[in-house]
């Protein structure tokens, strides 16, 4: 165990210094600080499209991140050699798999901390519907302020320390966001104190913490086609398996019981729709914990099945 959690730790901070990953993690919190703006002059009811659209965005940025993460830390160190110079050690192929699936959901549940953070304050503001509505001024304020921070840290970081400018803002990102979310849960839109969170959405918690369980999924798969694909191959198989498991009731479970070839689909093929949260959202339905535990042994199942294809496809590969 010593020896995998060396490799977690350095995958960890490899992914956590990718531009790619600070790049996607950028652009799904512009989006979901902007969900409000898009959502304002739709014709549906916009607090609820605000919630959709910002889980939409969590599930599309956990495989973006978990792809390209899993195809920069697997094919490219198998390309550059660096994975024979780790396994010439006393390092076994399962050991590799299984470190590295650990630094990769590392990696993946810091995005996650700050996507949920950033979700709460999205649901919370809502939209202006007419122009009487005001602005929720603590969001406003202490959100960009806490972005701001960080974003001069990390400036700072780079400028004076030579320390990489994407992880040293995300790392004082955490704190930050942190403690701003904390203090809005005591105030209200106009400044005046409010019981700790009357105003926040746990839902909105309970359907990220979902999606994060199916995100751990497709880390798994995407460390199995890594081992074989690089990076679009990895992304396009991940792309294809969250779309098969979001469908997978519509393709497979309506003819399950009478074709055999659909009912073996059907088993093997998660199914995504199990961690997908936002009609309960919508529809201000109590997700019990109870379900979240059961989706969490889901997904358990599930990752363990793909990391075990991924070390039969390792087993056998040649790193010379």
């Amino acid at each position: 165990m010593n020896r995998v959690w060396a490799i977690a730790k350095n995958t960890f901070t490899e992914v956590i210094r990718m531009p790619a990953y600070a790049i996607v993690l950028a652009a799904a919190l512009a989006l979901l600080a902007l969900a409000p703006a898009f959502t304002m002059f739709s014709l549906s009811e916009n607090t609820k499209l605000v919630k959709e659209m910002s889980l939409a965005t969590v599930q599309l940025a956990g495989l973006l991140i978990a792809a390209l993460s899993a195809s920069a830390s697997v094919s490219r160190e198998i390309e550059s050699r660096t994975a024979t110079t780790v396994l010439s050690k006393p390092v076994g192929r399962l050991e590799f798999i299984l470190g590295k699936y650990i630094g990769l959901l590392l990696a993946l549940a810091v995005a996650f901390f700050l996507l949920t953070v950033t979700l709460l304050l999205a649901g919370r503001h809502g939209t202006l519907d007419t122009v009487r509505d005001k602005y929720d001024w603590p969001i406003v304020v202490l959100g960009i302020t806490a972005l701001l921070l960080a974003l001069a840290m990390g400036f700072i970081g780079n400028y004076f320390l030579g320390w990489p400018f994407g992880s040293t803002a995300i790392w004082a990102a955490l704190p930050l966001f942190a403690l701003a979310i904390f203090a809005i849960c005591f105030v209200g839109p106009d400044w005046s104190a409010q019981a700790f969170g009357s105003r926040m959405d746990p839902q909105l918690v309970l359907g990220s913490l979902l999606v994060l369980f199916a995100i751990g999924v497709i880390t798994a798969v995407a460390l199995a086609a890594s081992t074989r694909l690089k990076v679009v191959g990895t992304l396009v198989v991940c792309a294809a398996v969250l779309i098969v498991g979001l469908l997978s009731d519509y393709m497979f479970g309506t003819v399950a019981d009478t074709n055999v070839a659909a009912r073996i689909a059907y088993t093997l093929v998660p199914n995504f729709q199990h961690f997908w949260a936002g009609d309960a959202v919508i529809a201000a339905t109590p997700i019990p914990f109870r379900y979240v535990l059961s989706a969490l042994a889901y997904a358990a199942l599930y990752s363990c099945g793909a990391l075990a294809l991924a070390l039969f496809l390792f087993q056998d590969r040649e790193l010379a």
